[in-house]
């Protein structure tokens, strides 16, 4: 019913928001750790939050289209393209 089909939708809200959470920390930890380690560029915050952000984003969007279409042929080069644009940006 549709009372059920709420409560199902804001559960996954929840969960997705958990993720999305427990991934940025993760992500700012790696950042941190190759921004000390000279790797990368030091980020402001915000900057920091904007690219995690982005970065989560790109991924799940790929996902998403790929698994509409049932074609992940061009998994490869996507992640490539992807991870190029985000290490040109970091190390600015």
């Amino acid at each position: 019913d549709a009372e059920e089909m709420s409560k199902h939708a804001s559960v996954m809200i929840t969960i997705h928001k958990l993720l999305m959470k427990q991934e940025a920390a993760l992500l700012k930890k790696v950042l941190s750790a190759n921004t000390k380690k000279g790797n990368i560029r030091t980020l402001k915050p915000k900057e920091q939050d904007t690219f995690i952000f982005i970065i989560q984003s790109g991924i799940r969007g790929i996902k998403r289209e790929m698994q509409h279409d049932n074609d992940f042929s061009k998994l490869d080069t996507t992640v490539d393209i992807l991870a190029n644009m985000a290490t040109k940006w970091l190390n600015g």
